[in-house]
Parts: structure tokens; C-alpha cells; sequence
């Protein structure tokens, strides 16, 4: 891509507007994020890197059902529901395959179960939208 040569060959800084964030992630070295026409946060892509956090994210019928099952039979708590089908679990004491068998055992119905990785796009909504939250 033209703007990696410039800079790489050339030693420039570029400055890019973007919301198309996968984009800005390929490319930049060191990002800002401005909310509400305030800077709020500058740092470099390494940092953001060094915080991605791995979880596994469940695909269901009913998360609030799901999210039950995950809390009363598997006691665990570091989760959040992202939407009324979509779960994360950031707990790694739990095997995928023990949290799948107890919700299909509770009647939940599993559509998907997948290791995932947060990024840049991620990250700025947490930022923004102050943190996670479950169920």
C-alpha cells in the first residue's frame, strides 16, 4: 500500500481519518482516538496488541438463559453478553467443551462456540463505552 511505502521509504508521518477501524489497524503504527471532538486517548498499536485478550465467544438461542447456566452450573463470572444471541467468556478455567455439554444438558441451543481475539475496533468501544459488562 502506497501509505506504508511513504512512510517506510520515506520516513513520513501520515495522518488518517478514518471509522473503516480494521483498515486503520493494517496500517498505523501509533493511533488517537477522539470522541466527541476531544482527543481521549494516543497510543502506539504495540500497547493495544499487548492488551488483546483471547475469549471464546458463544453463539445461542438465548444468552440470558445462557448466561444463567454459565453463573449457577459453571460458577463462572468473567462474561458478558453482547447481545441477546452472542456470549464472551473470558474465563479459561473452563474447557469449550465443558461449557458447551452444560448448555446443551440446560436446553440452551449452541449454534456456535469459537476462540476469538479482541482488536482495535473492540478496544475503542471499550474505551468509549467505558469497559464490559455481563449479563
Amino acid at each position: 500500500m502506497l501509505l506504508l511505502k511513504l512512510k517506510k521509504e520515506y520516513g513520513m508521518t501520515i495522518l488518517v481519518s478514518s471509522h473503516i477501524v480494521s483498515e486503520i489497524e493494517s496500517i498505523a503504527d501509533t493511533i488517537g482516538i477522539i470522541n466527541q471532538g476531544q482527543l481521549i486517548r494516543e497510543v502506539k498499536m504495540t500497547e493495544i496488541r499487548k492488551e488483546n485478550v483471547e475469549y471464546l465467544e458463544i453463539k445461542v438461542a438465548n444468552s440470558k438463559q445462557a448466561a444463567l447456566v454459565l453463573e449457577e452450573k459453571l460458577n463462572l463470572h468473567n462474561f458478558e453478553a453482547v447481545d441477546t444471541e452472542t456470549i464472551r467468556v473470558y474465563q479459561h478455567e473452563v474447557s469449550q467443551s465443558v461449557i458447551n455439554k452444560e448448555l446443551v444438558l440446560n436446553d440452551i441451543v449452541v449454534n456456535s462456540i469459537e476462540t476469538q481475539q479482541s482488536n482495535l475496533e473492540e478496544y475503542f468501544l471499550n474505551l468509549i463505552h467505558g469497559g464490559r459488562q455481563h449479563a
